[in-house]
């Protein structure tokens, strides 16, 4: 662990009913509502569905065999053979392109939005919390690659996002870099041309019927580059223009500091969604059936 995350304390919750973790004393920790052993439960989880676009497109190919999936199939979900990267990433974008907006076929509900039910930051004096946190991604989300490493069991990903909206409530106070600031409102972030790679491992998990399915172990999301951030906090310093223009000034001419500092708890929610849901779908389709001969 580096020395900034060791330092860095907070946690997350993905909308449920109870949490399965517990925030650690040093480190941030996750807070996992209403799942079990990589799946979700769906009545305990209200939205859970929200990220699950990622998840669907794992051995997709626009020519081959259709993929099968349990409860229906699609024309545009095929099978791609081992090691061939551009069919991974022209089904992974067709089939994204389906899912944003939510697939009814597969029950799906819309990306748009990605629900976090709160997020806690506690490090270097500053204290944000912020509650009914809603992401929204744009249409033109796309994937600029997908990887997959047979041998060492790892699977990947470059998505590009034009654009990503974040509005929340959100209580905070202490000093955010060398400045003062306190308030409580709605929050909005804007982020601009982002970047995201995303690395999972991978182990064979074989079931009582025999077959050999692909779980996921574990993964992460890191910024490859960012085009701009803006921020917007209503209400700072208890409605005081003069000290809420001046922060909102600093905080924006400092953007790239600002999203250095509180990004990290942010990935870590989508790193958990992505891993569940992945795991939902290669959990439901036997490895041997997601790729061709």
């Amino acid at each position: 662990m580096d020395e900034v995350a060791a330092q860095r304390k907070g946690r997350w919750i993905l909308p449920g009913i109870h949490a399965r973790e517990q925030m650690d004393k040093t480190s941030p920790r996750l807070i996992l509502c209403g799942m079990e052993g990589g799946h979700q439960d769906d009545s305990a989880v209200p939205g859970h569905r929200e990220h699950e676009t990622l998840a669907h497109v794992l051995g997709a190919c626009p020519h081959g065999e259709v993929l099968e999936l349990p409860a229906t199939t699609a024309s545009y979900i095929k099978k791609c053979r081992r090691g061939d990267d551009k069919c991974y990433l022209k089904s992974a974008q067709a089939a994204l392109g389906h899912f944003i907006n939510g697939e009814k076929n597969f029950k799906l509900h819309s990306l748009n939005p990605f629900l976090v039910q709160s997020i806690e930051i506690h490090q270097g004096g500053l204290n944000i919390k912020m509650s009914n946190v809603k992401n929204y991604f744009p249409k033109n989300l796309n994937f600029k690659n997908i990887r997959i490493d047979f041998d060492k069991m790892i699977f990947g990903y470059t998505l590009y996002s034009p654009l990503c909206q974040m509005f929340a409530d959100y209580q905070v106070d202490g000093k955010i870099l060398i400045l003062p600031i306190s308030g409580s409102g709605k929050c909005n972030t804007t982020v601009v041309d982002h970047v995201l790679e995303y690395e999972a491992q991978c182990a064979f998990e074989t079931r009582e019927d025999g077959e050999e399915y692909v779980k996921f172990l574990s993964g992460k999301h890191t910024t490859v580059s960012i085009g701009r951030a803006y921020y917007n906090l209503e209400n700072l310093f208890n409605g005081d223009k003069t000290l809420g223009e001046a922060t909102l000034k600093f905080m924006n001419e400092n953007w790239l500091d600002i999203y250095k500092e509180l990004s990290p708890l942010f990935l870590e929610a989508l790193d958990e969604q992505a891993r569940i849901t992945l795991n939902n779908v290669a959990g439901s389709v036997p490895y041997k059936k997601l790729f061709l001969p």
